[in-house]
């Protein structure tokens, strides 16, 4: 059926009624102030008149705004009538026979409905998290003086993801009502729809407003509502006492009202609250034990306005739990997912519920480092030995020292105490950090490690310990051993005093040390810092050995310059030798395939005779005595004897015009002969051919061509051929001398690409000749045949 608003004028109708029976006359308004207009259908509405045996009473029956429901008369209020004259008389008569049917028993009488909410439009938000799309919305009203549910029912459906909903066509005879929701919905803490369906509650007075939100705080109170206003409080003050015990239970004092007006996505901070109670009263727990958690609640909260203690206790443990985990960033993280709206800081909420719940109150800066107990009586955390601190404005769990330690004074160095709460630790004053800290196992059994005992050994079972940096910690052999020992000689020898072992005095680091065993069998004393790089000949094996790392070193594992080539050579090969002529230097050779090798680098270094050597040939570190164990380093041209090609050029062109000056094979220039001589070679004698190189590379393999000793970290060969390949090193081009004891390249006659080179490879056969290496001058311990620089400085192997 359609009906008009009931506008200003149905309220000034009910006061006028109320005046004419028996009311305040103060309230009266004049009849031309009641309505303007009339329904469009409100003829159609006379028509009923003594439909169902309505009794027939003159006033209503005259008047447009009243007709028959089925048995009962029903009136608008805001339509008149001309021909209805709205008389104090005619409503008082109306009055008093209301009474009197009021007054008699038996069977029910009609009775007079006046209708307050004529077809009215509610909508809202259904929110638990956002109720699913579909769910079901009903409302249902009250009577406005028994405040029990009337038949007058009117449903809807959630229609988006935020929970909105929308009930049109209400019309009711009282302006209080119930709206509720039922369906699935989107749980904050797991981020998902839940499997199963709850319903939830908001009362409300329809009077003044078209929008009523449903959520968990509208629930909360709605029972204690209607309670309150069937025991004579006003609908407006039933309200708010109601809200505010609400609050109050959650620890809210910030100022919320309205509770059917909030949203969970709102930009204040009744939003923040109702987020944070919603996501509290839902927890872990599932479906059924929510449903079960609300009745629980109803049912206390509805005659009392207060909760069971027990219930909030739980709420906070859960609350703390989550707060002190990052579980609350976890539940922000699933809400924001949905995109529905801005989050609120509901954290703060949660958190100040569990501050106050176990009495521990706001963490302000003031507060900083207070360490509490959890007081409520009710909270699994009671009485046990469990303490929150305030760090950095929030409470979190104290640690056990934080909590034992609370409020402690300085101590004497070394002083020991018992915890506050955990009585079976114990503590002990560190003077030098100013602070107590954890007693250690060790100071359980040994006291404590003080400035005054560092150093000082003690035994536990097999095991020792030392005291050092204030720390017990486990001791090694010499910290036993050498206790008590003062300062030795460099390279000093001694016994430990509780074992076997043997020790060495180092004068630069100013302690004792181990002493391995060429330390204590090679008679040459102790390998220290101070004697780093010293060769020493031991009397024991009449072999030389290195100070290298604190070790004395043989030449098994290290190179060492400044003794003499037999030392190196392999005793099972039988050597030819040669004599240079030009300075009388005899050498070793070798005879591997068809040609014969020189087993020694070679060291001629007269300039004066052979200027292509002036500035061109060097002993490694420039120390002459190297030069006897491992030959000169020429630079290419000086391998060449580039002067010498050059006056051999000049010869052959002689009385022939040239465009530009002739030039040896030095760095820059393409010389372009293939043939080992002239060299730095003796007569008879000749630089290798790189095609000769690959042969004896071939018949050499791996370190068949190095020698038996010398190479550093035993990276020796088995020098099969008698080669010995020294590990000499080289000078780069900038003039470092470089991979003494790692390896070795001799230059060949040619120039890379020599003979055939062409545009940009002529540039680079210019300034790059070809090598043969062994060693780990590419990394890795082998022979390898490739081309470097013409002005770094290598050995010679002369071959004829």
């Amino acid at each position: 059926m359609a009906w008009n608003k009931i506008g200003d004028f149905a309220a000034l109708f009910l006061a006028f009624i109320f005046a004419a029976c028996g009311g305040d006359s103060g309230n009266n308004a004049p009849a031309s102030e009641m309505g303007e207009s009339q329904s469009s259908n409100s003829k159609s509405n006379q028509s009923n008149v003594g439909d169902k045996s309505c009794e027939d009473l003159s006033f209503l029956s005259t008047w447009d705004g009243c007709f028959c429901d089925d048995g009962i008369w029903a009136c608008d209020l805001s339509i008149s009538s001309s021909s209805t004259p709205l008389s104090s008389s005619s409503l008082c008569d109306f009055c008093e026979d209301e009474k009197k049917s009021s007054s008699s028993s038996g069977a029910q009488d009609d009775e007079l409905v006046l209708t307050q909410i004529v077809n009215k439009t509610i909508s809202g938000l259904a929110q638990k998290g956002p109720f699913d799309v579909g769910s079901t919305v009903s409302l249902s009203q009250f009577d406005s003086k028994t405040f029990l549910q009337t038949g007058s029912n009117y449903t809807g459906k959630v229609a988006n993801t935020s929970g909105a909903f929308e009930i049109s066509n209400i019309t009711l005879s009282s302006p209080y009502v119930t709206i509720q929701a039922n369906g699935s919905y989107r749980s904050e803490i797991t981020g998902k729809f839940t499997s199963g369906k709850i319903t939830l509650k908001s009362f409300a007075d329809l009077s003044n407003q078209s929008n009523v939100n449903i959520n968990v705080l509208t629930h909360l109170a709605n029972k204690r509502i209607a309670y309150l206003v069937s025991k004579g409080t006003n609908f407006s003050d039933a309200k708010k006492q109601a809200e505010g015990e609400v609050l109050k239970i959650f620890g809210i004092k910030d100022d919320v009202k309205n509770f059917e007006g909030l949203n969970l996505f709102g930009k204040n901070n009744g939003s923040a609250v109702l987020m944070a109670i919603s996501i509290m009263m839902q927890r872990d727990l599932n479906i059924a034990d929510i449903n079960s958690l609300l009745s629980e609640f109803e049912t206390n909260f509805e005659k009392t306005g207060k909760w069971d203690e027990s219930a909030q206790a739980k709420i906070a443990d859960w609350s703390s739990t989550k707060d002190l985990t990052d579980g609350l960033d976890s539940i922000r993280n699933n809400i924001e997912k949905w995109k529905l709206g801005t989050v609120p800081d509901f954290e703060k909420y949660i958190r100040n519920y569990w501050y106050d719940s176990y009495g521990l109150g706001a963490c302000s800066k003031s507060r900083e480092g207070e360490v509490h107990a959890d007081t409520n009586k009710f909270s699994s955390n009671y009485e046990k030995k469990v303490r929150y601190i305030c760090k950095d404005s929030a409470w979190r769990k104290a640690s056990y020292f934080e909590m034992d330690t609370y409020k402690w004074e300085k101590g004497e160095d070394g002083e020991m105490r018992t915890g506050n709460v955990w009585q079976t630790s114990v503590y002990i004053y560190d003077a030098e950090l100013g602070e107590w800290r954890s007693r250690t196992f060790e100071e359980e059994l040994f006291g404590a490690c003080i400035l005054s005992n560092v150093g000082e050994v003690s035994r536990y079972k097999d095991r020792w310990y030392i005291c050092k940096s204030r720390v017990w910690g486990l001791a090694d052999t010499i910290e036993v051993d050498t206790q008590g020992w003062s300062e030795g000689a460099d390279g000093e020898i001694k016994k430990g005093d509780s074992t076997d072992v043997f020790y060495k005095y180092d004068e630069v680091l100013n302690k004792w040390m181990t002493a391995n065993k060429n330390d204590t069998t090679l008679k040459l004393n102790g390998c220290t810092t101070k004697q780093e790089g010293e060769v020493k000949n031991s009397q024991t094996d009449a072999s030389y050995y290195k100070c290298k790392d604190l070790r004395w070193n043989g030449l098994d594992e290290v190179w060492i310059w400044g003794i003499s080539i037999e030392n190196y050579l392999n005793p099972s090969i039988s050597y030819g030798t040669m004599t240079d002529y030009r300075d009388g230097k005899t050498y070793r050779t070798v005879k591997i395939g068809n040609l014969e090798w020189m087993a020694e680098n070679l060291n001629y270094a007269d300039s004066a005779e052979m200027k292509s050597l002036l500035h061109r040939s060097w002993c490694f570190n420039n120390a002459v005595a190297n030069c006897g164990l491992g030959g000169r380093l020429y630079t290419w041209a000086a391998a060449k004897d580039s002067v010498q090609i050059a006056k051999d050029l000049i010869e052959y062109y002689s009385g022939v015009v040239v465009q530009e000056p002739i030039k040896g094979c030095g760095y820059g220039v393409y010389c372009g002969h293939m043939t080992g001589s002239p060299s730095v070679c003796p007569a008879g004698w000749r630089l290798p051919l790189k095609a000769e190189f690959i042969k004896l590379s071939n018949s050499l393999g791996g370190g068949k061509g190095k020698s038996l000793k010398g190479w550093n970290d035993g990276n020796n060969g088995t020098d099969n051929y008698g080669f010995s390949a020294l590990p000499v090193g080289m000078r780069d081009d900038a003039g470092g001398f470089i991979q003494d004891g790692y390896g070795t390249c001799f230059w060949s006659a040619e120039e890379v690409g020599a003979g055939s080179c062409s545009g940009a490879d002529c540039n680079y056969a210019a300034t790059h000749a070809n090598i043969l290496c062994f060693g780990e001058i590419y990394g890795e311990h082998r022979i390898d045949q490739s081309a470097v620089n013409k002005k770094y400085g290598l050995p010679v192997r002369c071959v004829k």
